[in-house]
């Protein structure tokens, strides 16, 4: 089917279920909703067929419910029509919180496996063919690679508030066949359905070049800051590099951000850079970003490339020159940063912040 060297898994046995989401806190209780979704639906599914089942989570999530007893409460409500005992594996492998709920002489189990991921594409690809085939996504990458790579699946896609547009864009170019929904307590979800007319699919819809040259791509990290003053924002203009001048005609308009440096946190990053770029003092009033930008860079190689922004407010304006590389900044209104804004993604944050 495709040409990817996927490295086989021996991390987890089947059957598992496999949640790979975002916990961004602008978008915090959709994570938590999305989540809670999802599990309910494929308890619903599966726990008849498997009493004894796996879901492999993102560490956050374990977090999460170890600190917030209203999300551990919930999670309990929704499972334990289904299974008699919840258990939790923490990151480091132990037993982590144990049993959450547990009844006596209990039957059934699911158990939450928060130890294995973060993993290597190659592998992390293998654990979605392994698992059961409703899988709980974010990420334009990881939506490639199932695509890419697995047959026969339920995709359930997690779309941030400014990504509303991937949802409406699938929609428009794929039928409705290839649809579905399932309706939970936490409401009505929806999926992409890769169960039906699968070769037709590929045929008419083939993302495998595309996710082959994802495979091959390297990664690079950036973190960068909304500095709202006023009910204005700061952006910049930067200045166009000889290298690009082949593929562009001039400078782009943007959010001060760049590259973290070896050691550094994406926030002590945002921050030094919208000083280096603006010479403006801030500080970030929010301690995890508020939105996440995903895009892909192609130049002579092709780099995936994540940000992460975080709001700020301004300490003391210009207390020095901005970098060369930065050819101008502004700070203009929200209609007025529509207008100059290079970037669709760039527009659709700004639209977020300037609207919650």
């Amino acid at each position: 089917m495709n040409n990817f060297k996927i490295k086989q898994q021996n991390l987890i046995k089947k059957p598992y279920a496999l949640v790979y989401i975002q916990p961004s806190p602008a978008w915090g209780v959709h994570s938590k909703s999305c989540f809670l979704s999802f599990i309910e639906m494929i308890c619903k599914i599966y726990h008849k067929k498997h009493p004894k089942f796996q879901v492999v989570i993102p560490s956050w999530i374990d977090e999460e419910v170890f600190e917030n007893d209203n999300f551990r409460r919930t999670i309990i409500k929704v499972i334990k029509k289904y299974y008699d005992s919840i258990y939790f594996i923490d990151r480091e492998g132990g037993r982590g919180l144990g049993p959450i709920y547990d009844k006596k002489k209990s039957k059934s189990r699911i158990t939450f496996r928060a130890d294995i991921l973060p993993q290597k594409r190659e592998i992390f690809i293998s654990l979605m063919k392994d698992s059961v085939r409703d899988i709980l996504v974010t990420g334009d990458q990881s939506l490639t690679d199932i695509l890419s790579c697995c047959k026969r699946k339920r995709v359930w896609y997690q779309i941030a508030p400014w990504k509303q547009g991937l949802a409406k864009n699938l929609h428009k170019h794929l039928p409705n066949k290839y649809y579905g929904s399932f309706k939970t307590s936490c409401g009505t979800i929806k999926h992409v359905d890769l169960d039906i007319d699968w070769r037709i699919f590929l045929k008419e819809y083939d993302f495998r070049i595309h996710g082959k040259k994802r495979m091959d791509s390297k990664v690079d990290f950036a973190a960068g800051g909304i500095v709202l003053i006023d009910n204005k924002v700061l952006l910049v203009k930067n200045r166009l590099r000889k290298e690009y001048k082949e593929y562009y005609d001039s400078g782009f308009w943007g959010f001060p951000k760049g590259h973290m440096e070896e050691g550094e946190s994406p926030l002590k990053a945002a921050e030094r850079e919208v000083f280096e770029e603006t010479g403006f003092k801030v500080k970030s009033i929010t301690e995890k970003p508020i939105a996440e930008s995903r895009y892909t860079i192609e130049y002579g190689e092709t780099i995936e490339k994540t940000v992460w922004f975080y709001e700020m407010k301004v300490i003391e304006e210009f207390v020095k020159e901005p970098d060369e590389e930065i050819e101008e900044i502004a700070i203009v209104s929200e209609e007025k940063g529509l207008e100059l804004l290079t970037y669709d993604e760039d527009k659709k944050i700004l639209k977020y912040v300037f609207n919650r």
